[in-house]
């Protein structure tokens, strides 16, 4: 495991470019032909809502609403007119966005006329060193920031916010919401503005993105020409000479079980999560994604189990969905997490059937099939990926580099990735699939949302559908407030750890299974491979070769990279006459 522990992932492909300026701004270049004549031009910002003093809540997303407004070379919203001119998308998350650790404006424009790229990114370097911040200028933008605070306010955000402070109670994290506050959106003055602007909008702590259909050079050439502006030289907010640093804000251990619960009138269906909260797992070195590949196959899974208990449930049905997955819900943590849509009146069961089912992989594990499986789709989902590559659009790239600057996350490629994955898969053994299950540690820093629409009138559906199951499992139906509490929650958790279980039959018949039988029964009938084409195909069968892309026996050392020029074939492919091309893998 130390080996794994040394072998690092790429952190840029080979394609892209990347470097510093002077003034330590941070640039990365790629040329990429999807879509056509089409670029991503991103400008990263490495601070959000958490540098924000409690009277300054909200302004960072005030200042990104700015920009689009009024800079020292365009007046009364030419950038808005500009971008409208050439075509490129503009509204509301669309071109801007602000969160907890970050401001990321996003600008996608064509490139099939000379100087728009050019011009684009002029608008970056406006928005980065030479935002206008006048009263005027803010007395314009709160009425909009003030709608989009109210709209912030449905249904959906108000269980959001609800969550966080649960989540994260006890640390920064949990008050300063990007969104903000009505008392500081009305009142904040347009110095505070300029300070946080000045301070935090410094070049090195700012990074250019550009991935699309360009020449690279010559666009490397424009970021250099634009953005290497000295901190001190930038009118008429000039930079301090020293970067300030960016905030790591821990968050603190949840005791035991927390449960946030509401109903909301807004919403038409119940709703829940169950997060076990732990730090941010690291994916730098080859260890780290190994790892995340274990806690990847374990959901898969155990999302075959869990849909068959919702097709095919033992009892009464409990949920209309149901999902585990390795969560983010901010930078610093990577929960494991359970999601779950309970049908009415069945919260309760939902939740503990949920949790029987990682019990049980607990204690009895999987069956060697049910990886194998899951090993199968996560491949297919890498050789998938890379046999599209070319295919890849370009701000799919660019939001990974943004990772990768604001967050150390490796973006190492489709081809880097594809050959981690056929090296680490094979080596992932049943065992360790089992122990990602004590992941799930209910115990301690367990938080919980739930969320239901009340039974009224105003929500008919609901309410029918509860009165049925209430009828049904001959209960009646709960008062819209009896939600669990922390304690019922907590004890629901401890009672299933005592409770007896039988292992989960292993099932003959999956779908592999009915699919390998049928293949073979046809073994006469296949297309022989070779020079020359069988009847009906327009061209003989040709070797799909992934070059770089190891195929190591299961025991063998770790050999991330093959000697150059290597090339394992990942299967075949045939064209019919009606040009359909067919992939052939064993």
């Amino acid at each position: 495991e130390a080996e794994w522990g040394k072998s690092k992932l790429q952190p840029l492909p080979p394609q892209a470019t990347t470097g510093v300026l002077n003034n330590g701004l941070t640039w990365i270049v790629q040329e990429n032909r999807e879509p056509k004549a089409r670029a991503e031009l991103f400008l990263v910002v490495g601070f959000g809502s958490l540098v924000e003093e409690e009277e300054e809540r909200g302004i960072a997303h005030i200042i990104e609403h700015l920009g689009f407004s009024a800079t020292k070379a365009y007046e009364n919203h030419a950038i808005v007119k500009f971008l409208e001119s050439i075509g490129a998308p503009f509204g509301a998350c669309q071109n801007a966005y602000t969160s907890f650790d970050r401001t990321v404006y996003t600008l996608h424009v064509p490139t099939d006329k000379e100087g728009l790229v050019e011009e684009s990114l002029t608008v970056l370097r406006e928005f980065a060193y030479f935002t206008r911040i006048s009263e005027e200028d803010l007395d314009k933008e709160r009425k909009v920031v003030l709608e989009e605070w109210r709209e912030s306010k449905s249904a959906q955000g108000r269980l959001f916010e609800q969550y966080i402070k649960e989540l994260c109670k006890g640390c920064k994290w949990c008050d300063r919401l990007p969104i903000g506050t009505e008392d500081v959106i009305r009142g904040v003055s347009a110095e505070t503005l300029r300070r946080f602007y000045a301070k935090f909008y410094h070049p090195a702590r700012m990074a250019v993105v550009a991935v699309g259909d360009f020449d690279g050079a010559a666009i490397t050439e424009k970021i250099r020409e634009l953005f290497d502006i000295a901190p001190a030289d930038i009118s008429p907010l000039p930079r301090a000479a020293e970067a300030p640093q960016r905030p790591l804000h821990a968050v603190p251990d949840t005791p035991g079980v927390a449960v946030a619960n509401s109903t909301d009138p807004e919403l038409s269906f119940a709703q829940g999560m169950l997060d076990c909260k732990r730090p941010r797992q690291g994916l730098g070195s080859v260890l780290g994604f190994r790892r995340r590949l274990s806690e990847d196959i374990f959901h898969k899974a155990l999302s075959s189990r869990l849909l068959k208990l919702t097709v095919e449930p033992k009892g009464p049905r409990n949920f209309f969905s149901v999902s585990t997955e390795t969560g983010e819900p901010i930078p610093v943590l990577n929960p494991m997490s359970i999601t779950l849509m309970p049908l009415p009146g069945r919260l309760r069961p939902a939740l503990k059937t949920v949790v029987q089912e990682i019990e049980r992989v607990k204690r009895l594990g999987f069956h060697e099939a049910e990886v194998l499986r899951a090993k199968r789709s996560i491949l297919a989902e890498f050789e998938e990926e890379y046999i599209e590559r070319e295919q890849r659009p370009s701000e799919t790239f660019a939001e990974e580099y943004v990772g990768h600057l604001l967050d150390d996350t490796p973006a190492p490629g489709v081809e880097e990735r594809a050959r981690a994955a056929a090296t680490v898969l094979p080596t992932i053994a049943l065992e360790e699939v089992t122990r990602v299950a004590k992941e799930f540690d209910f115990s301690r820093n367990v938080v919980v949302k739930i969320a239901t629409p009340p039974l009224s009138l105003r929500n008919p559906l609901y309410t029918f559908w509860s009165l049925v199951q209430s009828v049904m499992n001959l209960t009646l139906p709960r008062p819209k407030m009896d939600l669990p509490s922390s304690a019922e929650v907590a004890e629901l958790l401890k009672a299933v750890e005592k409770e007896p279980l039988d292992p989960w039959p292993e099932d003959e018949d999956d779908v592999d299974s009915r699919l390998r039988r049928r293949f073979d029964a046809c073994a006469g009938r296949r297309a022989p491979a070779g020079p020359s084409a069988p009847a009906g195909l327009s061209q003989p069968l040709r070797t799909v070769d992934a070059p770089g892309v190891s195929r190591p026996k299961r025991g063998e050392a770790l050999v991330v990279k093959p000697a150059d020029g290597e090339a394992s074939p990942v299967g075949e492919e045939l064209v019919l006459q009606n040009g359909l091309r067919i992939f052939l893998k064993e």
